[in-house]
């Protein structure tokens, strides 16, 4: 029985090593998509006294907007920092309120799904490459339950290494895959689909079982502290095709109904935000060129029409 748990104990220990040696000394991807967080986050850390029209939410916005587009209509400076659902909207959220200055224009484009089950949190891969990315500068950011996370998702990161190294042995390199962070412009937003024709196949969503009224009034909470700091902010639907809107629209009313009873609501209706199943890329969120160009339009007229009548101090001037 000792001899047994002996060899259990050095194959362990064997992989363990192998392990730290694969997470510390081998290189990381240049080119992987997370590295777009850190040059998102150079965005927001740019000196700037104007104000600045930053959208917040996961790859529906990542994917969704064309901030040219927004800046040249509204003519006021756009930082997307849409990347992935992965880091959870609570991340997002204390994220965000760290860069937050006075006369900011916050846009939240939050997917649904933030507000059901532990979907808030985050996903383990994407935490964990996120934290690993920024020297773990932003651990106190994250509850117990996203810290969890970040150590789940760690095999991830020696996973992504690996991969990148056998890359190296092939004529096609990882730089030619579309989720990368070459696909990304000057303002944030993922662009290299826009030029792609084809749909790809994805699983449409599934309904959540239970509303997370803890996170909910955390969102909640954050929201009012970012307008205590003389930000404007506003909340707007996610883009999502109508088949997927279909399975989950119980759980977006059920969103928009908790938003009203705590005094807030999202800018337009849910519906104004579903586009036709043909707009899809490779997601039920992510949507082609023509899909990006309904949700950017949408947005320009919609937020015309808002600071028109609530808020023209910031003397955004119609197309």
């Amino acid at each position: 029985m000792r001899r047994f748990i002996l060899k259990i104990t050095i194959l362990a220990t064997i992989i363990l090593s192998i392990y730290i040696f694969i997470f510390f000394f081998l290189p990381y991807n240049p080119d992987n998509y997370y590295l777009a967080y850190n040059k998102k986050c150079a965005l927001l850390q740019q000196d700037s006294t104007a104000p600045r029209l930053i959208f917040v939410g996961g790859s529906s916005l990542n994917f969704g907007i064309d901030s040219k587009m927004i800046k040249d209509s509204l003519h006021i400076n756009v930082i997307n920092y849409g990347l992935t659902g992965g880091i959870g909207l609570k991340y997002m959220i204390d994220d965000i309120s760290s860069y937050a200055k006075e006369n900011d224009i916050i846009v939240f484009a939050p997917e649904y799904c933030f507000f059901f089950e532990e979907e808030a949190y985050g996903l383990a891969e994407a935490l964990s490459h996120i934290m690993y990315l920024t020297g773990y500068k932003k651990l106190d950011l994250l509850n117990t339950q996203q810290k969890i996370n970040v150590l789940k998702g760690l095999p991830s990161i020696c996973e992504a290494k690996i991969k990148y190294l056998l890359s190296s042995f092939h004529s096609n390199r990882v730089g030619k895959e579309i989720y990368s962070v070459s696909g990304f412009n000057e303002y944030g937003d993922y662009c290299r689909h826009w030029d792609l024709s084809m749909k790809q196949e994805f699983n449409l969503p599934k309904k959540s079982a239970y509303f997370n009224y803890e996170f909910g009034e955390y969102f909640v909470k954050k929201i009012n502290d970012l307008k205590n700091k003389s930000c404007e902010v506003i909340i707007i639907p996610p883009i999502i095709i109508e088949s997927g809107f279909r399975i989950i629209k119980e759980n977006a009313e059920e969103v928009n109904d908790f938003l009203l009873k705590n005094g807030m609501f999202f800018l337009v209706p849910l519906q104004n935000h579903v586009v036709p199943d043909d707009y899809a890329f490779n997601s039920y969120s992510h949507v082609n060129r023509e899909g990006v160009d309904f949700y950017s339009a949408s947005i320009i007229k919609e937020l015309n029409v808002f600071f028109k009548y609530n808020n023209p101090s910031y003397q955004i001037s119609l197309p």
